[in-house]
């Protein structure tokens, strides 16, 4: 084939509901029928910039999901957000196996049958989310690698997220690893399959919170947010 013969191009964007993400990344939010991967430590607000995503969707008339491994979701704060939980889905997987399964179907499905409207799946997270053989009592002493899975998935998956306007957000979460000659460095779970597949890569960070006042500090109030 030629190249004029493949359209590569992106065919939408959604808003991150922040001005400053939008401009960072370009094209007024992040690209759908891609990959986009968020790694942070715990409580840089990874989820809520997935659920700011399911909910801008949602007002555009796409469709919304989430693969919530973590389960550590409130309801209310979603319905905060803006998402629509009564027309958001829930995928029910608890092994990687069955939530690539699920997914794979899932956009594939809607690529058939509803082809120009767009959708997003959020997933959450892939520290959270065990392979079948680690859910296995039997197995529990043998070592097994979810990467080779994360990354052969991916591949699957990839291919059917470009044939539509799909989006896969996935939030990942860090830790303190090493690398080949023991120095101490933040790592992202999953390999190096997350990142390859992504088009884009943001990392956040919380350099600071604040209070409603000088006082709310020094009483030990809980902050009212974050610098992010």
């Amino acid at each position: 084939m030629i190249m004029g013969e493949l359209d590569s191009t992106v065919p939408d964007y959604v808003s991150t509901q922040s001005l400053a993400l939008d401009w960072i990344v370009g094209n007024g939010g992040l690209p759908l029928s891609r990959i986009v991967d968020v790694t942070s430590d715990e409580g840089c607000g990874k989820s809520t910039f997935g659920d700011h995503v399911m909910a801008e969707l949602q007002r555009r008339g796409g469709h919304a999901y989430l693969w919530d491994t973590e389960n550590a979701r409130d309801a209310r704060y979603q319905k905060k957000i803006g998402v629509a939980r009564v027309r958001a889905g829930q995928i029910d997987a608890h092994t990687l196996e069955d939530g690539f399964e699920t997914m794979i179907d899932l956009v594939a499905w809607h690529n058939a049958n509803d082809p120009g409207r767009p959708g997003v799946i959020v997933w959450d997270t892939p520290a959270g989310t065990p392979t079948r053989a680690e859910s296995d009592a039997e197995k529990k002493d043998e070592q097994f690698g979810p990467a080779k899975l994360i990354r052969s998935n991916l591949r699957k998956l990839n291919q059917h997220l470009q044939q539509g306007h799909w989006l896969l957000f996935v939030c990942n979460q860090t830790y303190m690893g090493r690398t080949a000659s023991g120095l101490a460095c933040k790592v992202a779970y999953g390999g190096g399959g997350i990142p390859y597949y992504s088009s884009i890569r943001l990392t956040l960070s919380h350099p600071s919170k604040f209070w409603r006042g000088a006082a709310d500090k020094e009483m030990g109030l809980p902050p009212i947010g974050q610098t992010v």
